[in-house]
């Protein structure tokens, strides 16, 4: 909607949830009718979405989840014109303090004050993955071998780092720890230290382009 607002003259926005399709559809029809003859929403996974290239396209926490990113970001490249953007903001990332997104207060709520007291801890998904996973399987039906089996894809800023520098995609802009108070500024200064760079990254905000 924010893209369509600013001008752009088709946006396609895709989701793999049939939910999430169905709200936007009704969203923008309800309150921004004026735009809907330039969105169009789809419930389809980028490699099946039909062969167009595009000026930009816009990711918003969704790298985290993707546990594929590398393939992912091969679709995009894909789909892109020459000169085109990838803008992309993600977080938090898995080994950062809440990086589980809220998992652990789900799951731990079986251990009642125990499990809520837990569920604040910083970093302690690192160490109760695997009993997260136990807990999953007892209580819901989805069974999971791994956190990966619940939408994380458990990778860290050298990680993606990784997966960036090899995409072909050129990095025009790239930042981390985004954010106000003081939380951004003390995490940026200990991410410094190697042995910290993971576990206290916890957002990354990139712009990528396609090469000429």
């Amino acid at each position: 909607m924010e893209a369509a607002a600013a001008g752009a003259r088709r946006v396609v926005g895709i989701d793999l949830r049939e939910s999430a399709i169905k709200f936007a559809k009704a969203h923008i029809a309800e309150t921004y009718p004026e735009l809907a003859e330039r969105l169009e929403f789809h419930a389809v996974h980028l490699r099946h979405y039909p062969a167009e290239v595009f000026d930009c396209i816009l990711s918003k926490d969704t790298f985290e989840h993707i546990i594929d990113l590398d393939l992912m970001l091969a679709e995009m490249k894909r789909r892109l014109k020459p000169g085109g953007l990838i803008y992309s903001g993600f977080g938090p990332l898995y080994p950062s303090p809440y990086g589980d997104h809220d998992r652990r207060r789900m799951l731990l709520r079986h251990w009642g004050l125990l499990g809520s007291s837990l569920a604040r801890v910083p970093w302690a998904h690192l160490v109760l993955a695997n009993t997260l996973v136990r807990l999953n399987n007892q209580h819901e039906k989805k069974q999971a071998r791994s956190l990966r089996d619940l939408g994380l894809n458990m990778l860290g800023f050298s990680d993606y780092e990784r997966i960036i520098k090899n995409s072909g995609l050129r990095v025009l802009y790239f930042d981390t720890n985004r954010g106000t108070g003081a939380s951004p500024r003390i995490f940026s200064a200990l991410r410094k230290l190697p042995m910290l760079m993971d576990l206290c990254t916890y957002n990354a905000y990139c712009v990528l382009e396609n090469p000429r």
